[in-house]
């Protein structure tokens, strides 16, 4: 096992746990499960209102969104980047943030260091250090890009 086998297992871990733990916030409590463990099913014969919205998303034939959120704690879009090019400035912001390679290659640029990024691959960062993803190859790279709570 040599160190691309070390870097995919710790970007696996982090992305299942930054994921995780957002799903937990999301689960049910144990308190709204009844007796027998299992979730109350829907009634069937109430009335049933909720919708999803549909909204627009970069790079997203369809992206929809349950309003009961209040918000986007989890966000996603497809960037497209041509050759020689970067989709933006290296920045800062909140949250937990991920880049899965979908096509092509990419150099992840992250407080002063760099990754290559290709097909398949993914990174989990903290996105409060200077970060940016530059196509330093001679094709077109798409990725997705995940962001967990953007607000903060």
């Amino acid at each position: 096992m040599g160190p691309q086998w070390f870097v995919e297992d710790v970007v696996n871990r982090a992305l299942f746990k930054t994921l995780g733990a957002w799903l937990r916030k999301l689960r049910p409590s144990q308190a709204a499960m009844d007796s027998t463990e299992h979730p109350r099913p829907h009634p069937q014969n109430q009335e049933h209102t909720m919708q999803l919205s549909e909204t627009s998303m970069k790079g997203i034939a369809r992206y929809l969104l349950d309003p009961d959120l209040n918000g986007e704690p989890l966000h996603l879009h497809i960037s497209t980047v041509g050759p020689g090019e970067r989709s933006h400035p290296p920045h800062r912001h909140g949250g937990y943030e991920a880049f899965y390679m979908l096509e092509g290659e990419g150099t992840l640029e992250l407080d002063g260091e760099t990754y290559v990024l290709k097909a398949g691959e993914a990174a989990v960062f903290d996105p409060q250090k200077l970060h940016g993803l530059v196509n330093h190859s001679h094709a077109p790279m798409r990725y997705l890009v995940v962001l967990a709570n953007p607000g903060d």
